[in-house]
């Protein structure tokens, strides 16, 4: 190819790929352009990609011709040789998921971890059927032959529901001098009681009927110094009348087991109004108070009613981290009812016998269980 340097003309048709018509005044302009040509030795040979292509315009003075000819030849001719030759470097790549810092032995499955892993899941689906129950006394349970004999030497899991329901705050002080309640010898001999008032209002339900508007605000809990029995009466409203109804259903419940109470032991408030004192008076029963602002003295009260308070606790943060939808705090009741007969029903020191003061006719036809 050779280059070769003529006056343009707008006028007439010099083959530059100018565009006159770009610029104002495209008459009267005038200046040296590069044409390239192509000679008539190369019209045989075949043309290239970037032969054929067309040359970008520009205009250049006639003194930088030379050196914009040296740059087209040399510079701009590897350039594109080079552009053209340089292929994309794709190559597939294999990737795993191996480590290959794991040793061989723990690659295989092991079998005993398997089993323990077994175990601990019958576990944990155990202390969460039995209310989150402790895993200790679980396997004690487990022990006696009352669960599976196999889960009283498993590692217990963590309980989730149990480290949230029932954290509560270090104590800071203890008393050095503490003396110990006289036991009790038989059931419904002393019975404490006392009160407690949430202040979520409680759902009622109602099996038939309009939905009822009234509200759960407490409840009033009685425990038995001799057996640990414990009933919790749910109460809409914290006053005298209600309270005795408490103790009358309390009183019920007992007469069942074939149990009569004969004491009470009590903080002061609402037991200390007319209406229960003469309850008490007609029952002939006994009645004691704890002193002013001396709350520790009803000691069994206080303990239970903050075990019931957090086996509710953590049985409704249980439910509501599987079942957000339905599960809310007014249902609180349920949850406290729920766990208080599961620690009745569970198995203590004392033989059935003992609790009812009732003893057990063993039937033999159809394996059921009588009470004389």
């Amino acid at each position: 190819m050779s280059t070769s340097t003529d006056e343009c003309n707008p006028a007439t048709k010099c083959g530059c790929d100018h565009n006159w018509h770009a610029y104002s005044g495209t008459t009267h302009f005038k200046s040296k352009a590069t044409i390239v040509s192509i000679d008539s030795d190369s019209e045989g040979a075949p043309m290239t990609a970037s032969e054929g292509a067309p040359p970008s315009p520009s205009l250049v003075t006639e003194g930088d011709s030379s050196a914009i000819e040296g740059a087209s030849t040399e510079g701009n001719s590897s350039a594109i040789e080079g552009a053209s030759t340089k292929q994309p470097d794709i190559q597939p790549r294999q990737v795993t998921f191996d480590d290959p810092n794991l040793a061989e032995g723990a690659k295989t499955f092991d079998p005993d971890i398997a089993m323990t892993r077994r175990k601990q899941l019958r576990l944990f689906i155990l202390h969460e059927r039995y209310g989150h129950l402790p895993y200790p006394k679980l396997q004690m349970m487990a022990r006696a032959g009352m669960i599976p004999r196999e889960l009283a030497s498993v590692d217990p899991p963590k309980c989730p529901g149990c480290a949230y329901g029932k954290a509560h705050r270090k104590p800071w002080r203890n008393s050095k001098k503490q003396r110990k309640i006289k036991p009790a010898t038989h059931s419904g001999q002393v019975v404490s009681v006392d009160q407690l008032i949430s202040p979520t209002p409680g759902f009622v339900p109602t099996h038939r009927g309009t939905p009822t508007l009234a509200r759960y605000v407490g409840a009033t809990v009685f425990v038995d110094h001799f057996t640990d029995f414990t009933y919790v009466h749910l109460m809409t409203a914290m006053n005298a009348e209600e309270t005795v109804l408490a103790k009358l259903a309390f009183e019920r419940e007992c007469a069942t087991h074939g149990v009569s109470i004969r004491h009470y032991h009590a903080d002061n408030g609402l037991f200390d109004t007319k209406a229960f004192r003469n309850s008490i008076t007609k029952a002939g029963q006994g009645l004691t108070f704890c002193g002013v602002n001396a709350h520790h003295q009803n000691g069994k009260a206080e303990r239970k009613i903050k075990e019931v308070t957090e086996g509710a606790r953590t049985a409704l943060i249980h439910a509501a981290h599987r079942w957000p939808d339905a599960i809310h705090a007014a249902l609180w009741p349920a949850a406290l009812k729920n766990y208080t007969n599961l620690k009745n029903s569970l198995p203590t020191k004392y033989t059935p016998e003992i609790k009812t003061a009732c003893k057990p006719n063993i039937r033999t036809t159809n394996g059921r269980i009588g009470v004389e």
